[in-house]
């Protein structure tokens, strides 16, 4: 599945993270899901990656419509949604 290029305004993921991130996944399972936008990747892009090291289905969530009617850009969904959760 295609990167929205707003998911990128957040830089990648660190390799320790990432491990972490796939660990955490594998005990515990997919915990949030990925959102799909205008059927690109909008927010979740490391944990679809995790998902798929793991040969795991990735949970996803379309939030096209949740977005076109609160009048929220893409880039501003991105930033609500990883600002406190990433510590950046």
């Amino acid at each position: 599945m295609d990167i929205h290029p707003a998911s990128e305004v957040l830089p990648d993921m660190g390799d320790d993270d990432f491990q972490s991130l796939c660990k955490s996944i594998e005990e515990a399972e997919q915990q949030v899901s990925i959102k799909i936008y205008r059927g690109k990747i909008l927010d979740g892009r490391h944990r679809y990656r995790a998902c798929k090291k793991l040969r795991i289905e990735p949970w996803t969530e379309d939030v096209t419509r949740e977005l076109t009617q609160q009048g929220l850009t893409a880039e501003a969904f991105v930033l609500a949604h990883n600002l406190d959760r990433r510590h950046l």
